[in-house]
């Protein structure tokens, strides 16, 4: 008769209870990474659709006080929307434990070290220069915002592709 109150992933040996080796602990890494992606994503997504209202049917002065082409801001906010999206989409299949999301994942991670200076390095050589009165501190805000983004870009990549990480993803 077996033990009620025994752990069903044990074995009792010589009276005492050890933990099957064939037994790892999930790694709650993709879930909890996935989710606050998922979160971030969606919160981008309001974000762009609210951006891409005011610049279509409010005050484009009120929405563009830098002076940017009209034809950069749409096409800034069509990429953030199709990032966004991805990003949801390789959240959720990292919620559920798939590998699939990890390299999605890093090929967002890719697409990101990409994207990211071109779009600044974009901006700024071809935008107005009206909106860059302070090169200085314009270059350091570019530099900061691509080093943070890489900094947590990377941390999750790092976290994602340990080894415990990828034993628990199918």
């Amino acid at each position: 008769m077996k033990n009620p109150y025994e752990s069903p992933k044990s074995k009792v040996v010589d009276g005492k209870q050890r933990l099957d080796p064939n037994v790892h602990k999930k790694s709650k890494i993709p879930s909890v990474v996935g989710i606050i992606l998922l979160v971030l994503s969606v919160f981008g997504i309001f974000g762009l659709l609210m951006s891409l209202g005011m610049l279509f049917y409010g005050n484009e002065e009120l929405m563009n006080p830098q002076g940017f082409s009209r034809s950069y801001l749409i096409m800034t906010m069509v990429l953030g929307l199709i990032s966004s999206l991805w990003t949801i989409y390789f959240s959720i299949l990292l919620i559920k434990y798939r590998d699939k999301g990890r390299k999605q994942y890093n090929y967002f991670m890719m697409y990101t070290v990409v994207s990211l200076p071109l779009t600044h390095l974009y901006r700024y050589l071809f935008e107005p220069q009206s909106s860059f009165s302070a090169v200085g501190s314009q270059l350091v805000l570019m530099l900061m915002t691509i080093l943070i983004s890489f900094s947590i870009y990377g941390l999750f990549w790092y976290l994602l592709n340990k080894e415990n990480t990828l034993k628990a993803l199918n």
